[in-house]
């Protein structure tokens, strides 16, 4: 081989192992990238819902309709991995005379949430049939389970019964309550249910009141104990002057009797020059996502786009 052609051998070597590289760094970015990506799943019936909740592949289920669990036998959702349930501003209800069972067989987190800003989620609780319609059970001492339910309003029949309970001998690690409403039950959280828990921007009421019920109803935990340090609760005493608690009062003292009990910040939040980056119809599109967790009305007073016809602004505030 002359050194013309050992030359021109090396550079056509070293261009077909740079290809080779950029091949295969190419099929494992798209390998990581298909592992780390969420799989999303919509379901609009009862038979789609349970099926997506019981594999191990859909990390979120997304409703698109209203849904009726069984109304033969109770429902059941064996799960194995974290699992995101999207209301979607739709509704799910437990029909009378069955329960939704939910069973835990591994470490893992379960979360209900609502995405849509413009419709509010409910999980409507026909049960009455002297229990929890909400069967939860942890298989494992050594899993570290976690609940958190955010902007789901939830409607009992009855108010008797915890909502969020455990059967057998281990407990959640921790459950979080935000951005919702809860009428009916004895209380939202049995205190055998849970390592710790939260409340935010939460009110509890009485289905058929007035009647005695709680957040929780314990002597051991306190107001300061379960809410945020910018937060307070507020109730209505036997007076029926509404009064915000002291941080110190344990739970058992605070009831829904005469009014509701509402956890709420103390004050909102300011959002002052937001700048947004992104190209409209861009996938994934860019969006700011503000709620108002204040007691007063959330004020924007002025908003700059780079484009005014894609863009909907409703009240009174317009794009400059």
């Amino acid at each position: 081989m002359t050194k013309v052609e050992e030359k021109s051998f090396m550079k056509n070597k070293t261009k077909y192992l740079i290809t080779t590289f950029i091949m295969v760094l190419s099929f494992m970015l798209v390998w990581f990238t298909n592992v780390n990506a969420a799989t999303t799943a919509e379901v609009a019936n009862n038979s789609e819902l349970e099926e997506k909740m019981n594999d191990n592949v859909t990390d979120v289920v997304k409703l698109t309709s209203d849904i009726t669990l069984r109304e033969d036998l109770d429902t059941t959702f064996s799960l194995e991995i974290s699992k995101t349930l999207d209301f979607n501003g739709f509704t799910l209800t437990i029909p009378q005379q069955y329960k939704l069972k939910l069973i835990y067989y591994n470490t893992l987190d379960l979360k209900f949430i609502n995405s849509n800003s413009s419709k509010r989620a409910k999980l409507n609780l026909l049960t009455d049939v002297g229990y929890t319609p909400i069967y939860n059970e942890i298989k494992k001492a050594e899993s570290i389970v976690n609940f958190e339910m955010d902007g789901i309003d939830v409607e009992y029949i009855k108010d008797f019964d915890s909502f969020w309970q455990t059967a057998g001998d281990y407990r959640f690690n921790n459950v979080v309550f935000k951005n919702l409403k809860v009428t009916g039950f004895y209380e939202m959280v049995d205190t055998r249910a849970y390592k710790t828990t939260k409340f935010s921007n939460v009110t509890k009421e009485s289905k058929n009141g007035p009647s005695q019920t709680f957040l929780i109803r314990s002597s051991s935990l306190t107001v300061n104990d379960v809410i945020d340090a910018n937060a307070v609760v507020e109730y209505y005493p036997s007076n029926g002057v509404k009064t915000t608690a002291e941080r110190t009062a344990t739970l058992d003292t605070i009831d829904a009797y005469w009014g509701p009990i509402t956890v709420k910040f103390v004050k909102g939040f300011k959002v002052s020059d937001v700048e947004l980056n992104g190209v409209y119809g861009e996938t994934p599109e860019a969006n700011i996502s503000i709620k108002n967790v204040g007691e007063n009305a959330l004020q924007v007073k002025s908003v700059t786009v780079s484009d005014t016809d894609k863009f909907e602004i409703i009240g009174s505030t317009q794009p400059t």
